[in-house]
């Protein structure tokens, strides 16, 4: 089973789902052999990890692969583990110059980019502390 999540957009006055527009797209241009399914939209990580957790425990699934961007994997991995689910950690999307084709100098000049990469950093240091104040993590 492929279980989809991730936040909403608004779009012309109605709410939409991440995920239901990537199952919608899978379902049209590729084959798949196994059940899909949106969570719809979540509110944040730990309401995706709630979602999960009870549609697991319903279609008795023991274990889950997790794929998220590697910024926020510790957090995500924290809150899954947290509402119950066991979760082998697949982290994707690195943000590391080391990462990108043709950037492979031992100097880099400051730019923009940096202050992208510092901004999911920061967004996960708070995250990760207000998570475990509400005690989600």
């Amino acid at each position: 089973m492929l279980i989809l999540g991730g936040g909403g957009f608004p779009h012309e006055g109605r709410m939409f789902s991440e995920a239901d527009a990537v199952r919608d797209y899978l379902s049209a241009h590729v084959p798949l052999n196994t059940q899909v399914h949106s969570l719809g939209a979540c509110s944040d990580t730990h309401d995706e990890a709630l979602k999960v957790a009870d549609l697991m425990k319903q279609r008795g699934l023991k274990r889950l692969l997790l794929v998220t961007s590697a910024n926020h994997m510790p957090r995500a991995a924290a809150t899954f583990s947290k509402a119950g689910v066991q979760v082998t950690a697949v982290p994707c999307n690195y943000h590391s110059s080391l990462n990108r084709v043709g950037d492979l100098h031992w100097f880099h000049w400051p730019s923009h980019h940096g202050f992208e990469i510092f901004s999911f950093w920061i967004h996960e240091v708070i995250g990760h502390y207000v998570y475990r104040w509400r005690g989600w993590i």
